[in-house]
């Protein structure tokens, strides 16, 4: 492994130049000292480097892991800003600790060294396995830096105490240039076990915008790892795939016996789809290095010729040139930089551009932060401490994970349930089952998207689609061998984890910070589908009507209507809402009880048998590249599979159906329950809502569930008692605490059930998600106007529509006005227009619904899809007409009401006018598709733009008058002044040639033929005349 080691001098050129530098290199890990940060984070690195930091507002050190063949983990309790504990872990060498540390100058040296020592007790075998790149800022003849100082004799000290090796080696180029002459204060340390495995190290002549060089040197033995290279999908070709799957299975079908397993069939499936893969791909598939696309061959020759002045001006000893030459060298530099970036905003607008036709691209989850580098993993916390070492983080993971059922110390009730469990498992007797059909298997394969990551098998659902006439007969056969046998195969159980940090806000250090999502066989969700269809016939009249997770029909928004609804119909003058967490709900699921729900159910007996077979004999394997580790599932259903969810609301019904016989009126949506306690007074309220929680809390316990008594929290939904006194509701005798925020099924709640809080939580999510995703549209590069409005209405608009039936009906003039800001923002940004726009005139040129409008629709969009009575236009529209007329059509005369309103109040606006000269009808800008807006054809709608009318307004010209001495106006400059008559002549003849007339009016040009001429007259006269107007 090659590592480079270097001082940036906090230089965002610099941090740009190393990164192609370590590419050109092939440098697979960076060790910097005073890098360039924005808010705590290093740009400039590509979006598979892994770049870690200690902390801080300001690193002032940081490690990057370049290449993805191996694992890293950082120590953050022993990393701060100036030094970085990373270990990497490869196939031979197992441990090695990379640090990298900067000694600030102005600060004393044995600071930095108490740290860095405190490090290497802690890890535990010291220094011997350790590699330290720093900028010490000290000098020492054991680093060849010339006369000792008082830091470079505590370094030293430092050294000879902790028994490292210097790597650094005498005569070559100076590690630190600062005016003819140069010094070495920038030192590679390793342990004993290292020095062996050192190949080379040598100061590079490559020069970067520091006064530092760039450190090079290798280790050997940390290639290659546990983690083996899937097949990438996109470089396959199918139609030779299919070929050679026949072949292959043909193949695996001679070697099958007669009466072979069924586990030997399905390996032998799994076997000749990656072997087909193998063969069908195009190319190594394997990932190449990054390349940065914007680097030309003008930079280089311009960076030399910089360099070059650099090097005169350290080495000139006049004065006088000294100084000229130091100009000279600035100014080229400024220069040098200006180029860089515009290089860079040229590349990735020419990226963009590209990608332009795939909206939701590369680009596109670049800046919506779904792209992201490679897993990093942290120091865990555990009982003994912290973790040091990626196979005590990958062990420690699954054991976090993975929960143990143990029959020591269980309740009476708990060994009731074994037993009745096995009593009534011995009595099953098998019946008659219908057999799986190839279309059933057909529709459940069609139900799985493309495009998602493969089990453990590494066979995806493209795998199985395009190779389905192929393998389709062997994989009914053997589903329907599982049918009979009440059999789940235990190759469809093995999954592999994988972890995702809950959010950026979490402790890294601990295991609840991470989601675990297990990613199953393809085929085995595929026979999960089978089982669950036929299942939900079955005991769908079972459900309790609380109970909104996994039922067909129902989504958050009836819970949330339905909490509505309670509360405020509640006939009791106070309702007290109180919310759940169950600490990891779906990993700590109890089998037995499970089992015997279903049991108690009347599930069927084959289908009982599939679902405990399911259950058994489950493993998970967590890998890294340079380990794994295998765990033994014994409770909790696999979040990634298709069963989970429905069986885990098999389990939590039975708790509505008792809450129901006491009296209590609760909603559940999976694993999320709200009781509502309704009382007349304090006491009343304290004493049922103390009761209903301890009995939630007791009835968990016994089903071997936790119920968080930090998350779980009640609030006043109705009523109203003193702020500074609460009810005190106990659950078990602990407090349960009442907030006056809460966020229930992403809907901020807040007491009264008012909104505002929730809509500004939710403008502010917005606008931090349009912040970066305007990025993907420049003046003229990147998206087009048709591509962001696809990314508004896909983004924005869902946010807005989410728990639109709970929100719209409550908002205040106050949250409307919130609203229309947030719209605001995100329009003008997504049109190029001037601030000054009026609000009105933003939808009526982007041809989306206003904000409000919008929620409007969704809401009554929700209660036409319920069958509930609904006000269209001035009407109310019962259940009974909706199955006259049909759900659609009454959605469409949804959206013509919506429309009609709309245009109602756009004909009454008395701002925004000039743009009613081209779009008088809203509705008609809505439904037509062929609009397309830019900078220059906004400043013509909105008549906001560079006219000096408009700049005469706001005191920026002394004149409103143009050169032709007629108001100048933006519409005058595009269609009027005599000094854009040649532009306008010849696009007339340009138009000619295809057919379409010069429109006498501003609306004859509203039309797909005329319109794309009219954006380029805008774009060639607002652009001829824009600098002169400013």
């Amino acid at each position: 492994v090659r590592i480079g080691q270097i001082n940036l001098g906090r230089s965002r050129l610099a941090t740009d130049e190393i990164r192609r530098i370590a590419e050109e290199m092939k440098v697979d890990v960076l060790l910097l000292q005073e890098p360039y940060s924005v808010g705590g984070r290093i740009p400039g690195f590509g979006v598979r480097d892994t770049v870690l930091v200690g902390g801080g507002h300001q690193p002032m050190a940081a490690v990057v892991i370049m290449t993805d063949e191996v694992d890293a983990v950082i120590f953050d309790d022993l990393s701060d800003s100036h030094c970085v504990f990373v270990e990497v872990a490869g196939s031979s060498v197992g441990r090695l600790v990379l640090v990298s540390a900067y000694f600030q100058f102005s600060e004393p040296v044995e600071g930095y060294l108490d740290r860095l020592e405190r490090g290497l007790r802690e890890l535990r075998g010291g220094s011997r396995r350790v590699v330290i790149g720093a900028d010490v800022n000290a000098k020492s003849e054991l680093w060849f830096s010339g006369r000792e100082d008082d830091r470079g004799r505590a370094v030293k000290e430092f050294i000879f105490v902790n028994n490292m090796y210097i790597l650094n080696k005498a005569g070559g180029l100076k590690t630190y240039i600062r005016g003819r002459e140069g010094t070495n204060i920038d030192i590679t340390l390793c342990g004993e076990s290292v020095v062996s495995s050192v190949r080379y190290w040598k100061v590079s002549d490559v020069e970067v915008n520091t006064d530092h060089r760039l450190i090079l040197f290798g280790i050997e033995g940390l290639r290659g790892g546990g983690r083996g290279q899937r097949t990438r999908v996109r470089n396959i070709g199918w139609n030779r795939y299919i070929d050679y799957l026949g072949e292959e299975v043909d193949r695996k079908r001679t070697e099958w016996s007669e009466g072979a397993q069924v586990g030997d069939r399905i390996r032998g499936l799994q076997e000749g789809m990656l072997a087909a893969a193998r063969r069908a791909t195009v190319g190594s598939g394997r990932r190449k290095r990054q390349k940065q696309r914007w680097w030309s061959g003008d930079l280089e020759k311009k960076k030399k010729e910089v360099y070059r002045l650099r090097r005169k001006a350290q080495g000139e000893r006049d004065e006088e040139r000294r100084r000229a030459a130091k100009e000279s060298y600035a100014r080229e530099l400024k220069i040098y930089k200006n180029m860089v970036k515009e290089a860079k905003q040229g590349s990735w607008g020419e990226f963009l551009s590209g990608e332009a036709g795939k909206v939701w691209g590369l680009g596109f989850k670049i800046e919506s932060g779904k792209r992201r580098a490679s897993t990093v993993w942290h120091a865990l916390r555990t009982e003994s401490g912290l973790t040091r070492s990626v196979n005590e983080v990958v062990r420690e993971m699954v054991n976090g994970v993975v929960v143990k059922d143990s029959s020591v110390n269980e309740s009476v009730w708990q060994r009731g349930v074994r037993e009745n469990l096995a009593a009534r498992e011995r009595d099953l007797e098998s019946g008659d089952v219908d057999p799986v059909d190839e279309e059933e298997v057909l529709g459940a394969v069609g139900r799985f998207r493309k495009g998602k990551a493969p089990g453990l098998d590494g066979v995806s659902v493209e795998m199985v689609m395009h190779g389905w006439e192929v393998i389709g007969e062997d994989v009914v056969k053997i589903m329907n061998e599982c049918l009979s046998g009440g059999m789940f195969p235990r190759e469809w159980k093995e999954g592999e984890l994988v972890m995702l940090r809950k959010g950026d806000d979490r402790d890294p250090r601990l295991v609840s910070s991470y989601r675990p999502v297990c990613l199953l066989p393809v085929l085995g969700k595929v026979w999960e589908r089978v089982v669950l269809q036929r299942m939900e016939c079955m005991i769908e009249n079972s459900w309790d009507e609380w109970q909104y997770g996994c039922r067909k029909g129902r989504s958050v928004d009836d819970v949330l209507m339905q909490l509505g609804k309670r509360v405020e119909g509640s006939e009791a003058k106070y309702v007290m809402g109180i919310f759940f967490d169950i600490k990891g709900a779906f990993d700590h699921l109890w089998w037995p009880h499970l089992k015997l729900r279903l049991l108690e159910l009347g599930v069927p007996v084959e289908m009982y048998r599939i679902v405990a077979s399911f259950l058994s004999e489950r493993s998970v394997t967590l890998r890294a590249r340079s380990c794994m580790t295998v765990g033994s599932v014994e409770r909790g259903c696999p979040q990634g599979s298709v069963l989970g969810p429905y069986l885990w609301c098999v389990a939590f019904n039975e708790l509505l159906g008792e809450l129901r016989s006491r009296g209590v009126r609760g909603l559940a949506f999976m694993d999320d329950l709200c009781i509502l306690i309704e009382g007349n007074s304090r006491a009343e309220l304290e004493r049922s809502g103390s009761s209903s929680s301890s009995f939630v809390y007791e009835w968990c316990a016994e089903r071997k569930l936790e119920v968080s008594e930090d998350k779980t929290a009640g609030m006043l939904l109705k009523g109203r008692l003193h702020v500074e006194r609460p009810p005190r509701v106990e659950m078990c005798g602990r407090r349960v605490k009442v907030v006056r925020e809460y966020k229930y099924l992403g809907v901020w709640l807040t007491p009264g059930l008012r909104v505002g809080v929730h809509v500004e939580r939710m403008c502010a999510v917005i606008e931090r998600k349009w912040e970066k995703l305007r990025r993907l549209s420049g003046k003229d590069w990147g998206y087009g106007f048709r591509e962001m409005r696809l990314v508004y209405k896909s983004v924005v608009e869902s946010v807005w529509s989410f728990g639109a039936s709970f929100v719209w009906p409550r908002l205040l003039s106050a949250d409307k006005k919130r609203l229309g800001q947030c719209q605001r923002r995100v329009l003008l940004t997504l049109l190029k227009g001037y601030r000054t726009v009026p609000t009105c005139a933003l939808p009526v040129s982007a041809g989306v619904l206003p904000v409000v409008r919008k929620m409007e629709e969704a809401c009554k969009g929700y209660l036409v899809r319920r069958g509930m009575s609904v006000e269209i236009g001035g009407r109310e529209v019962d259940c009974d007409e909706m199955e006259v007329e049909g759900i659609d059509r009454i959605k469409a005369r949804l959206r013509e009401g919506i429309l009609e309103g709309w245009q109602e109040a756009w004909r009454n606006e008395t701002k925004g006018r000039p743009v009613v000269d081209f779009i008088p009808d809203v509705r008609k800008r809505f439904q037509e598709r062929w609009w397309t807006m830019d900078h220059y054809v906004m400043q013509v709608l909105t008549e906001h733009g560079a006219g000096r009318a408009y700049l005469f307004r706001f005191g920026k010209v002394d004149r409103s008058v143009c050169v032709c001495g007629r108001e100048d106006s933006v519409r005058h400059k595009v269609f009027d002044c005599v000094c854009g008559d040649r532009e306008r002549f010849l696009l007339k003849k340009e138009m000619d040639r295809h057919g379409v007339m010069w429109p006498a009016d501003l609306r004859g040009w509203c039309n797909s033929e005329a319109w794309p001429f009219l954006a380029k007259l805008a774009k060639s006269q607002l652009s001829l005349y824009g600098v002169y107007s400013v």
